[in-house]
């Protein structure tokens, strides 16, 4: 499987729960309901952002520039896909400086999720590599 495919659909499938998980948790705390179109229109923006954020992860691979500057410009990537997903999306009232600034700290809390959650999966295989390279070496 390619990487750009990898990526998109981690990407897709990342996106794609928690925009299901959002749309219940904001359907249950309010006495409302959502459209079949609205929810199709969720569904759409919540996939192309998670194809393209996905595949902007690819930038992790570009390895002349620092671990920190990748995140940097990753973490950028994503807010700045999230305002233009979330403006058509209509996850905030453009131009509510509260509405925007709650969409940006929802992002920000979910990107340092996901981020502790691949940085431990990578730890550990980064430890059973170094593990069985420790194996071999007493071979």
């Amino acid at each position: 499987m390619s990487k750009y495919f990898e990526s998109a659909l981690v990407g897709l499938v990342f996106s794609l729960s928690i925009s299901y998980f959002m749309v219940t948790i904001g359907l249950v705390n309010q006495d409302t309901s959502i459209s079949g179109q609205q929810l199709l229109l969720q569904f759409i923006v919540a996939a192309i952002f998670g194809v393209v954020v996905g595949i902007s992860t690819l930038i992790f691979y570009i390895e002349r520039f620092s671990y920190f500057s990748r995140i940097a410009m990753h973490f950028i990537f994503v807010i700045i896909s999230s305002g233009v997903a979330g403006y058509y999306g209509k996850w905030f009232e453009f131009g509510n400086i509260s509405s925007m600034l709650n969409t940006f700290i929802f992002v920000v809390l979910i990107y340092i999720i996901i981020w502790f959650f691949f940085y431990t999966k990578a730890k550990r295989e980064i430890r059973e590599i170094n593990e069985l390279l420790e194996k071999r070496q007493e071979m």
